[in-house]
């Protein structure tokens, strides 16, 4: 079990360990996204339309997902 928490500041990631919560600097679900980088796109938000920071966050996190998991590229259809 995993909390993601955002004070208005700052972005902490707590895992459940031995009945109590832990401070992690890794989602346990998503392991190459950092708490930073959460901060990182909300720091966008009062300046850019959130869809496009949306956008851009989905962008970004199916990139690294795919650096960490070492997922081949698909091969083309002949």
């Amino acid at each position: 079990m995993a909390i993601w928490k955002h004070d208005g500041k700052i972005t902490r990631f707590f895992a459940l360990r031995e009945g109590d919560y832990h401070e992690v600097t890794q989602s346990l679900s998503y392991p190459f996204l950092s708490p930073d980088d959460i901060d990182r796109f909300l720091a966008r938000l009062p300046n850019e339309p959130t869809e496009d920071v949306v956008h851009a966050f989905g962008k970004w996190a199916k990139a690294e997902h795919r650096k960490t998991a070492g997922r081949k590229p698909r091969k083309k259809k002949a």
